[in-house]
Order: C-alpha cells, then structure tokens, then sequence
C-alpha cells in the first residue's frame, strides 16, 4: 500500500521530497530581503496545500488499509506488511538517481538527458525488483509471501521509472498535474480494494490495487507530459554515472535511512512471527498520517531557506525559530492525544485483536513526531550544502537500531523495536540538529517556549482525562484538544500576535 510506503519514508522524505524541490529555486532567487511575515505566510500556505492534497490520499489508503486488515487473519495481515516493507527498503536502490542533479541541468536539456534519466530510474527499478524476489527467495520465506512479493515488487518497477518524469513536471512548475496522477491513482487502488473486500480475495489479490494505483499514475502522467522537448530515450552510460556520481552523498543518507526505518519489520518476521509483524505494522498506519504534516512543511520551508542562506542569515535563523515553536506545538498536540486514546482508536479502525499492541503504537507515533525536529535539520543542512551530516546521522541509526532489535526483539517482541525506534530516532535527531544549529549561528529552542507547552499539554491532558471518565472518548479526545489550544492562547505562545502568529510563523 501506498501507506506502507510512506511509512517506511518518513524521515527520508525529508531528504527525498526536499532534493526533489530544489531544482532552479535558489539559483536564480534574489537577495534582497524580503518582509518575514510574507515569508511566514508563504510557507504555510504552501504547505497547507500540499497538505490537503496528501491527506486526502493518505485517508483513501488508510481505509484501503483498513478493510484488508479486517479481511486477513493476523499473520496473513503479517506476511502484507512484511512484503511492502520488503520494498520499502528496496528504495536504498531506486534512490541512487536524485532528481536534484537532474533537475539542476534541465534548462540546457535538448531531451537527451531526461530520456536516459528516465531509463537509469527504470534499470535501478529493475535491480530492485529482483533483489526484493531474491530475499525472499533466500530467504526461505512461505510460498504465499514469494507469490505476494513477485505481484506487489512490480510497484517497485513502475513507480520508480513514474517518478522520474516528475523532474519535467517541476522544472515547469507543473506538480499540480502530479498531486491529480496520485490522487487518481489512490482512488483507483481503493476502488479495487473495496471489490476485492467484498469478495473475500486472498493475501496475494490484495497486492493487485497497489499495482493498479501505479499504472494508474504513470498513465497520467505520459498523458500530461509537456510536448517540448520531446524525449529522447538512450542509453547514455556516461550520463548514469555522472548521475549516480552526484547523488552519492544524499542517496547514501535516504538508502541508510530507509533501511534504519525497515530494518525492524524485517527482523521481526525471522525472530518472532508474522503475527508480531502485522501488530506492529498498525502502529505505522498512524505514524503515516502523523508524517504528512512535516514532508509538508519541509517541502515549503526547503526553498525559502534556499534563497536565504547565506546572504540572508538572519532571516534564514528566523524561519527556522518560528518553525521550530510550530512544530513542537503540534508534535506535543499529536503525542497527548494518541498517548491517550491509542487503544481507543485501534480498536475502532482495526478491530480489538490489535489493542495489545497500543503501547508499541504510541512510542512509535511519538518517535514520528521526534522525528519532525530530524527532518528539519535534514533540510536546512540540504539547504546549507552540508549534506555530509545527513549519512553519518543515517549511519549511527542503522548500527543502533540494528544492535538494539537483536537484543530487544527476542524479549520483548515489538514492543521493543518500538522502544529502539524511539531511542534511535531520538540519538539521529541530536546527531543531526547539533551541527544544524552550529552552522546556523543561532540558538533555535526557547525555554520560554517549551514552558508553555508542556504547560499545556498538562491542562490537555487533565481535562480530557476528566472529559473520558463522563463521557465518549471522541468527545473526550475534542475536549483535551480545545482546551490545549485555549492554553496556547492564555500563555501567549504566540507573543502579540496570538494564535495567527503561531500559525502563520510571524512574531
């Protein structure tokens, strides 16, 4: 599922979708200063857009979602996850090839160069396709996975080969055409899952929807493809490994990401069971809505910090203090209320069999929110051109969460790659916001600020405790929320400017 996927990239899609946003934004930008409150409202506005966009296709997989699991046993639910973790990491693959670099030179491309672009991202895609069919081949895993890989890895293929006329889209400030390809695209997918649900279709049919929200996609977008250049496919080796050449640095930070990110469903299905595994995986359903809000910011932050960095340090400082405050607003809102109402929810969406794995669930969506402040060190560091941090960070999380798992796995389950993830993603955001501070100049958290909000988090936390103990737990859950925002508003987080100014990210 496209959820899946997104899961299993949400730190990377700091890096990811952020290298894809730069292209010709910061080279031709002027440096003249520029009134912060217009860039404030700029960035919100971008990314409330983006965000609408990508809820509601996260909503549309997420009730995909949602009827396969009630329509596999728990260990058939497993053996899915498994399998769109599987190529989740196979993006350590696809990744090798960075828009970026494609992006960059597109202004003097007579078609050449996006041509053999297009079909270096359809070999990586192959290559991946065929280490994910040898894993599980080597691997030894059930027949019913091998046959559920094979159908399902063709998504690996397709959606790599898709993404990479993405470059053309942006480079004429067409992405819209983008947002519609996988809005049709997940509509397609949920469709033929809501038929397949109805029959009663097997482990393996449910891979098909996800196949079909690819093709889907990639027809749109050769449809819509701008005429001008007309493209010229060749195979350019020189070309590819200049390509792969500059990529390096960022692809080897998103591949060892990814792979921190997946390494855990993966151990789970050799040291547990798939029944583990599919307990586990509801918990990254909810982290793939929580991720929406920050690729969204990240991918309207990224080009302002472009243009600010260097000539306009301070302003560059600026945005990053006010989106600093916003995001632990909201990483505090996220945690209170699913710390609360974890069981609550899972059991409403995904049926009471998966409550016991609330508590994975809520370190989880709480490392997902940590992990906000990660990806935006990712992005200023990107924007600052010091993309060396962001392998080394990657790096230390790959060897951690690794020797973490093969302690805690075998004793606790997933409940304690739930706890490595928590503590990984806490050590990979210190390793990557200490060096983004220091490059920065600038003393970006204010305690005055982490006063107000844990003071209102406590007020939250009370009254929809009170609330819950009277009433239903949506009531209670509304409640907590309504009186955390009226203790923002009385502890004037937002200074003079109240709540539009905590919004907004003007002071």
């Amino acid at each position: 599922m496209s959820s899946t996927r997104a899961r299993r990239a949400s730190r990377g899609s700091s890096g990811s979708d952020v290298q894809l946003d730069t292209g010709h934004l910061g080279e031709h930008a002027p440096s003249t200063q520029v009134d912060t409150k217009q860039t404030g409202a700029s960035i919100v506005s971008s990314a409330a857009s983006l965000m609408i966009s990508r809820v509601v296709i996260a909503a549309m997989g997420w009730f995909g979602t949602v009827l396969i699991v009630r329509h596999l046993s728990v260990s058939n639910w497993g053996r899915f996850s498994f399998v769109f973790g599987l190529l989740g990491l196979m993006s350590v693959v696809t990744n090798m090839a960075n828009p970026r670099t494609v992006l960059q030179q597109l202004a003097d491309d007579d078609g050449h160069l996006a041509g053999t672009y297009v079909l270096l991202r359809m070999a990586l895609g192959l290559l991946a396709y065929a280490i994910a069919l040898s894993v599980v081949t080597v691997g030894h895993y059930p027949t019913v996975v091998l046959q559920a890989t094979a159908i399902a890895g063709l998504t690996v293929l397709i959606a790599n080969t898709s993404t990479a006329y993405d470059v053309l889209f942006q480079f004429r400030m067409e992405l819209s055409k983008v947002a519609v390809a996988g809005t049709l695209g997940q509509t397609a997918q949920l469709s033929l899952t809501i038929a397949l649900a109805l029959m009663h279709s097997s482990l393996v049919v449910f891979t098909l929807p996800a196949v079909l929200c690819e093709v889907v996609v990639f027809a749109w977008k050769l449809y819509r493809l701008p005429r001008h250049p007309s493209l010229h496919y060749g195979f350019m080796w020189g070309r590819w490994k200049e390509l792969i050449k500059l990529s390096i640095p960022l692809a080897i930070g998103g591949a060892l990401s990814v792979m921190y990110y997946s390494l855990d469903t993966v151990m789970l299905s050799k040291m547990q069971t798939f029944r583990a595994v599919g307990i586990y995986g509801i918990s990254y359903k909810f982290a793939g809505i929580v991720v929406v809000f920050a690729t969204s910011m990240s991918l309207a932050l990224f080009p302002i910090l472009v243009r600010a960095w260097p000539e306009e340090a301070q302003r560059f400082r600026a945005v990053l203090r006010r989106t600093v405050r916003l995001y632990m607003v909201v990483a505090a809102l996220v945690t209170l209320e699913f710390t609360i109402f974890a069981a609550k929810a899972i059991g409403l969406l995904y049926g009471q069999h998966y409550t016991v794995g609330a508590n994975a669930a809520r370190l989880v969506v709480a490392s997902e929110c940590l992990g906000f402040f990660a990806g935006l060190a990712i992005t200023s560091l990107i924007a600052m051109n010091r993309n060396v941090f962001y392998p080394i960070a990657a790096l230390v999380g790959l060897v951690l969460n690794l020797g973490l798992n093969l302690w805690v796995i075998p004793r606790w389950s997933y409940l304690g790659a739930a706890w490595a993830t928590l503590a990984t993603e806490l050590v990979v955001t210190l390793a990557l916001w200490i060096p983004m501070a220091r490059a920065a100049g600038s003393h970006l958290v204010d305690a005055g600020v982490v006063l107000r909000v844990m003071l209102s988090t406590a007020a939250a936390v009370l009254a929809a405790l009170a609330t819950g103990t009277v009433g239903p737990w949506p009531l209670a859950a509304v409640v907590g929320a309504g009186v955390y925002v009226v203790a923002l508003v009385v502890t004037r987080l937002g200074g003079p400017g109240g709540l539009r100014a905590l919004i907004t990210l003007d002071d």
